[in-house]
């Protein structure tokens, strides 16, 4: 039966609300994690312009970058100068790489697609092997079949990047060269094969568990009883009625960790010498430039809150049930 006209408006309505007040919050987010990053950065101990000049730099050389920084001002005048620079959308000038006349938003938007590709192709990787072999676990639990695969799993959580990273470039690169070598240079998908397999991997090892248990669930519901009383079809169940509403958590784990993996892809970014942004905040936290390290945190949280409100439409693309509970209340 098709939805009334108003029962549209309605989910329009808590569309709307939904957006706005995710708006809101992502305001008061974003504005808690900017001045909480600007005091961290400030409270850890060393010189930033003794880490961009060196230690053999002279003295007055580096007063003069202090000057520049701006750390010779109070922190209530740094603040407000970086806000400025957030409001204008440079998020301020990285001052270890002061000759390429780049700002920290430039930086981060040519090393973010590297970084949304890999976490894409991770999720990918991770969706094909979690969703039928979660599913084949609930399907046959407890037999020998389930037992292996939840075996698997466990290695895969296990097993850390830093380690199986290198063991897949020296099969897959050194020994056999089927595989460019990460310090060529070379781009494209041969390249991105190998990280995103070693992040879908432990990503997948997670997943498979959440689909098992939320399979395992969804066809206890009397709904899918009823469904299979009536002759339909096993497979016909399993699409319509099963999946569909044991995505939900699914979906959420899935959006979650895929904000993760924009953040957090550092070690897999650095074993397979890939650029992107675990990479620069990395290179802004080692030399301490201020501007690097508070605009990519910025920009990462930004995309948590993002990604969040994007999962919570899903759930409505998925049960529009969710909807319409909403709007009773």
């Amino acid at each position: 039966m098709r939805p009334s006209a108003g029962d549209r408006r309605r989910r329009l309505l808590v569309l709307g609300s939904m957006v706005f007040g995710r708006m809101i919050r992502t305001a008061l987010v974003l504005a808690g994690i900017l001045l909480l990053v600007f005091v961290v950065v400030r409270a850890v101990p060393g010189d930033p312009a003794l880490s961009i000049l060196g230690e053999q730099a002279p003295a007055d050389e580096l007063a003069r970058l202090r000057h520049e920084m701006g750390l010779d001002r109070s922190l209530l005048e740094q603040f407000g100068a970086y806000a400025a620079q957030v409001a204008d959308g440079s998020l301020g000038r990285p001052w270890s790489r002061r000759n390429a006349g780049l700002t920290v938003s430039e930086l981060v938007f040519e090393a973010m697609p590297f970084t949304f590709e890999l976490a894409l192709a991770a999720v990918l990787v991770a969706v094909l092997i979690a969703l039928p072999l979660g599913v084949m676990c609930a399907m046959r639990r407890n037999r020998p079949v389930d037992h292996a695969a939840l075996a698997v799993t466990l290695v895969g959580v296990a097993m850390p990047g830093f380690w199986i990273g290198p063991l897949l470039i020296h099969a897959f690169c050194v020994r056999l060269h089927l595989l460019p070598d990460p310090a060529s240079g070379v781009q494209g998908v041969e390249s991105l094969l190998l990280p995103a397999f070693v992040l879908g991997l432990a990503l997948s090892a997670k997943l498979t568990r959440m689909v098992r248990t939320s399979v395992l669930d969804v066809m206890e519901q009397p709904y899918v009883l009823a469904a299979r009383a009536r002759g339909i079809p096993e497979s016909r169940v399993i699409v319509r009625h099963v999946l569909r509403n044991a995505l939900i958590p699914v979906v959420t784990v899935l959006g979650l960790q895929f904000a993760a993996l924009l953040s957090g892809a550092i070690v897999t970014e650095k074993v397979f010498a890939r650029p992107g942004l675990g990479t620069l905040l990395l290179e802004g936290i080692a030399v301490r430039d201020y501007a690097i390290v508070q605009g990519t945190t910025l920009i990462i949280g930004f995309v948590y809150v993002a990604v969040n409100l994007v999962v919570d439409l899903l759930y409505l693309a998925i049960d529009p049930r969710l909807a319409r509970s909403r709007t009773a209340g």
